[in-house]
């Protein structure tokens, strides 16, 4: 790990001298006019900061806002300045405790005085601050770029804005470079409209954070969360569903009402020193759905893919007990002349387990590996008992085991068991 934050730091940090060497010059500054009407949305890696709003910006606000903003240029900081300025009443003065930033690098935003200012809310490293405007999360000064090397990247600080841009700040964990990616993602809809128990196609989209082509592909696997009263978080949402292999989950509203749409997908990845850390390797995503009240024709059918609490409200009164740690994993294989071998597991009950989830890692023969580059454990299996039994093609695997426990929406995971080698020849 410590040998990709290097790389990643060495390329931020070239990008940054020669975005500075570029100044203004691929937009020019003329191209904007008197006033700028855009729409701003700050999100962590797990919560929403600022919902969408609306930010008109004038020649006025062409103003270092004490913390050495362009003058010249209507810029995604000079919006989110703006915004802290009028809403949040921030002045020049103390605008360097919402906003730090280094040449468009962002290091912290605070959008609220309790926020932490750091791009991860739930304990995520490796994590930072980046932006999009228009759903491109990797914008290229084309201009600058010409008779360089490399791609130079516009930044929060030096990308003149438009009229009717829409402007988002996140953070996200950075990935692995050259091995692992993360990826900036989006609904394909603003706002969905629907009558209650009618089904509704939600589809999810990503796009690598270091595509600069910013084309995008099916966000598959990852969990779509709603909520009718305030903004989901993966612990507490009234409805949830699984994207496909396309990127497409449907949903069943219970009761009309407004509903905010989020999603999260979480990895295990394996560190050099054989630890394993859990990240979400997507952006958090923001649309709302508006639900009307209508009765069906028929009775609405039972949908696998959609989980509510009860009474569809948030359950943030419930307390889940932290599972035990799964304790004496072990595996054995069964002979096979078929391509894939079934992995017979089995393990000691959890005490407070609702269920276990299965996390394998293929290991790379050797000589296939990249030095100092990492592998993710993907989930395999989600079962209720304490054995499982997955299939496996040959070659040789790591093999850990959680458990987890669950009331209404909220869920609480416990640690994860001693890794097992599996060999399936």
């Amino acid at each position: 790990m410590k040998q990709s934050k290097k790389l990643f730091s060495l390329l931020m940090t070239l990008v940054l001298a020669l975005s500075l060497t570029s100044g203004f010059s691929a937009k020019a500054a003329d191209t904007q006019t008197n006033n700028l009407t855009v729409t701003l949305r700050v999100e962590q890696d797990a919560a929403t900061l600022l919902p969408p709003v609306k930010i008109t910006l004038t020649e006025a606000d062409k103003k270092d806002y004490g913390i050495g903003l362009s003058t010249e240029t209507l810029t995604p900081l000079h919006a989110l300045a703006k915004y802290l300025q009028t809403e949040k009443k921030v002045s020049d003065e103390n605008m360097s405790d919402y906003i730090s930033q280094n040449n468009g690098w962002i290091t912290s935003i605070k959008v609220n005085e309790s926020d932490n200012g750091t791009p991860s809310s739930m304990n995520q490293t490796d994590t930072s601050w980046m932006f999009a405007v228009n759903d491109k999360s990797n914008l290229v000064n084309e201009k600058a770029s010409e008779g360089s090397d490399y791609a130079i990247h516009y930044t929060s600080y030096d990308y003149p804005l438009t009229n009717n841009d829409s402007i988002l700040f996140y953070g996200i964990w950075w990935g692995v470079y050259g091995k692992i990616d993360a990826y900036y993602s989006a609904f394909d809809k603003e706002q969905y409209n629907a009558a209650t128990n009618q089904e509704v196609n939600i589809s999810l989209k990503q796009t690598g954070i270091y595509d600069t082509t910013n084309t995008f592909g099916a966000s598959a696997d990852s969990i779509v969360i709603a909520s009718k009263n305030g903004i989901p978080v993966p612990t507490e949402y009234d409805l949830k569903g699984v994207t496909d292999k396309n990127g497409n989950v449907t949903l069943k509203f219970p009761s009309a009402g407004t509903y905010t749409l989020s999603a999260y997908r979480e990895i295990s990845v394996e560190n050099d020193d054989s630890t394993t850390t859990e990240h979400y390797d997507i952006s958090r995503p923001y649309s709302v759905v508006t639900v009307t009240e209508e009765q069906l024709a028929t009775p609405p059918q039972k949908n696998d893919t959609t989980v509510t609490n009860s009474k569809n409200k948030p359950a943030s009164g419930i307390t889940v007990k932290k599972p035990a740690k799964v304790k004496k994993l072990k595996a054995t294989v069964k002979k096979s002349k078929k391509t894939k071998k079934t992995v017979k597991l089995t393990w000691k009950k959890a005490a407070n387990a609702k269920g276990y989830q299965v996390y394998v890692l293929k290991k790379a023969k050797k000589g296939t590996a990249k030095k100092g580059l990492k592998s993710s454990y993907k989930k395999k299996a989600t079962v209720k008992k304490n054995k499982a039994a997955i299939k496996l093609k040959k070659g040789t695997y790591k093999i850990k085991v959680r458990a987890y426990n669950k009331s209404g929406s909220k869920t609480k995971n416990g640690s994860f068991s001693k890794v097992i080698t599996v060999k399936v020849k």
